[in-house]
């Protein structure tokens, strides 16, 4: 099915290529923003305040020796309804664009020319969380669609950039770690001591978690390491730890973990106050008993062995 999809997109470029005189690969096109985006065709983990514009700046680039005509718009973002669930632009725009600030949605480019246009992205006060968008163009003429009537679907030739925003409706993080609900355990498959810790994120943006776990006991046994892991928002999270070579005896062991948080350092906070940006420190402190059940089980076997020995002896010794 992939390969028939394939050969049909690629029979509908070459009509494409065949019938137009200009072609949209000739025009290239990148976010010009001066604010520092993560990339120039393309913005990503962009943290914006609800009720706030933003100004955002397109740059089309003709690089061919013919005028060429170009209609953009900015439409919804989806997941490609395929095995593959790749990222990809709908024809649709219900939401994102409304969104959008923008003049128009057409220019005509001359031979080597350099447009600029600059709009405004403005969330309404009542928006929270992440929203994905794209902004695509392409040659408004009638060509621009490839009607396949033998097929069931139409091929449309344009090139698309991808917006991905976080809108916050209020600077307020909110991580918390449920110290009433860390749990330990056995694992009866490895013999491993397992320590499960909770942290929930009830806030719009994903926290990078930096932290530093030990556990030791009176005997000399101690282990230490460091690690991270990102929470994404509006989730629950568990951090496991898992100690594979707990001595035999077991016993009372010490846990100890310290932890700090910021905001997840893949995000753009260029207009997130300073203060929303300070780190989170916590710590946690807890003694683990671990039963030593196959040592009792010896020790009590022991004792009925010799129990079991010195009535044998008595027995033998009357006679």
């Amino acid at each position: 099915m992939k390969k028939i999809f394939s050969l049909i997109l690629l029979f509908g470029l070459f009509v494409w290529f065949s019938i137009a005189g200009t072609s949209i690969w000739d025009v290239s096109m990148s976010f010009c923003n001066t604010i520092d985006w993560n990339s120039g065709n393309k913005i990503i983990n962009f943290v914006a305040q609800a009720g706030q514009p933003y100004e955002i700046c397109i740059e089309l680039r003709n690089s061919s020796l013919e005028k060429i005509p170009i209609s953009f718009s900015f439409v919804d973002w989806e997941i490609t309804n395929d095995s593959l669930r790749n990222k990809a632009c709908s024809n649709q725009w219900n939401v994102f664009a409304q969104y959008v600030d923008f003049e128009s949605d057409f220019v005509e480019l001359e031979p080597w020319e350099v447009f600029q246009k600059t709009g405004s992205l403005v969330f309404p006060l009542w928006y929270s969380g992440e929203i994905n968008g794209c902004f695509v163009y392409m040659i408004p003429d009638n060509k621009k669609k490839l009607e396949q009537w033998w097929s069931f679907f139409d091929v449309v030739v344009r090139r698309a950039n991808f917006i991905d925003w976080y809108v916050v409706g209020d600077f307020k993080r909110n991580i918390e770690f449920n110290d009433f609900l860390v749990d330990y355990y056995i694992d009866k498959k490895d013999g491993s001591l397992v320590v499960n810790l909770k942290f929930n994120n009830w806030w719009v943006l994903p926290e990078y978690l930096q932290y530093t776990w030990r556990l030791s006991n009176i005997l000399g046994y101690e282990r230490f390491f460091t690690s991270s892991k990102v929470i994404d928002y509006w989730t629950s999270s568990l951090v496991e730890f898992r100690f594979a070579d707990i001595p035999f005896y077991k016993g009372v062991y010490n846990f100890f973990f310290q932890w700090s948080s910021v905001l997840d350092t893949r995000l753009d906070l260029s207009y997130v106050p300073e203060k929303y940006k300070q780190k989170i420190d916590f710590s946690y402190d807890k003694n683990i008993v671990i039963v030593p059940w196959i040592l009792i089980f010896w020790v009590l076997w022991f004792f009925v062995a010799l129990f079991a020995l010195r009535w044998i002896l008595k027995v033998v010794l009357r006679r």
